[in-house]
């Protein structure tokens, strides 16, 4: 399933967005929805955010649309960009962003086509990255970006997401060459994706929430020299 999310604060001008989209989209696989911008950046914070393509209003007077788009490029950098406006203001400012598509309101009709079949091709051309593995005898498609640690114990791994666990009988080792390399082992028993670590404390590191608590993972002495540099190549700390 292919998450669009509209932002406008105009809810009018929301609306005949969403409803461009719709008219244009063809893969029943593609869901559309209309945001608010306090919601989008609660799921990022919470590390809930589960978009494959944004179209967004550049203006808002709620918040900095441009920095919110800087954070997605750093922490969700597979999420493609649609810029959406009526004011020139800000056409030079959204370069300093990662995008794929800038649309006049003016000309979306026509123009919205292009940026959505261009989003939607890289999609197509870079896939996106899941990590198959048999629970309880199913085959189950698990999305990387989603995956906040893998927990090794006993002859099985446990994989943790922010949503769901899941157990399979696969090693550490082998997932490491499955995944991509911002994940790295922070213990004998524990692989991290080092996009979610929020800080190094002592001798562990704090994670992004799950449910009503942050995770706390320990710190292997052999491995603080990799999860250090992991952490500052993904926290620019």
């Amino acid at each position: 399933m292919i998450r669009i999310g509209i932002y406008d604060e105009d809810k009018a001008a929301c609306q005949r967005t969403w409803q461009c989209v719709m008219e244009i989209k063809k893969n029943p696989d593609i869901m559309v929805s209309q945001i608010d911008m306090q919601s989008l950046v609660l799921a990022m914070e919470e590390s809930m955010f589960d978009f494959h393509i944004l179209i967004l209003e550049v203006i808002s007077s709620e918040v900095d649309v441009l920095q919110v788009v800087s954070w997605i490029n750093e922490k969700f950098p597979d999420c493609r960009i649609i810029y959406l406006t009526d004011q020139s203001d800000y056409v030079s400012r959204v370069y300093e962003t990662e995008h794929c598509y800038f649309v006049w309101k003016r000309e979306m009709e026509q123009v919205m086509p292009l940026a959505l079949y261009k989003a939607l091709k890289w999609i197509e051309l870079e896939g996106v990255q899941y990590l198959q593995v048999i629970c309880d005898r199913r085959h189950v498609e698990i999305p990387i970006s989603q995956i906040l640690y893998i927990e090794r114990s006993q002859h099985r791994c446990r994989i943790v997401t922010f949503r769901d666990e899941y157990e399979s009988y696969l090693s550490l080792k082998y997932l490491i060459s499955q995944l991509p390399k911002y994940f790295v082992r922070c213990h004998t028993g524990y692989l991290v994706n080092g996009k979610f670590i929020e800080r190094l404390s002592g001798k562990g590191m704090v994670l992004g929430r799950v449910g009503e608590k942050r995770v706390q993972l320990p710190i292997g002495r052999s491995y603080s020299d990799g999860v250090k540099e992991v952490y500052r190549r993904y926290s620019g700390k």
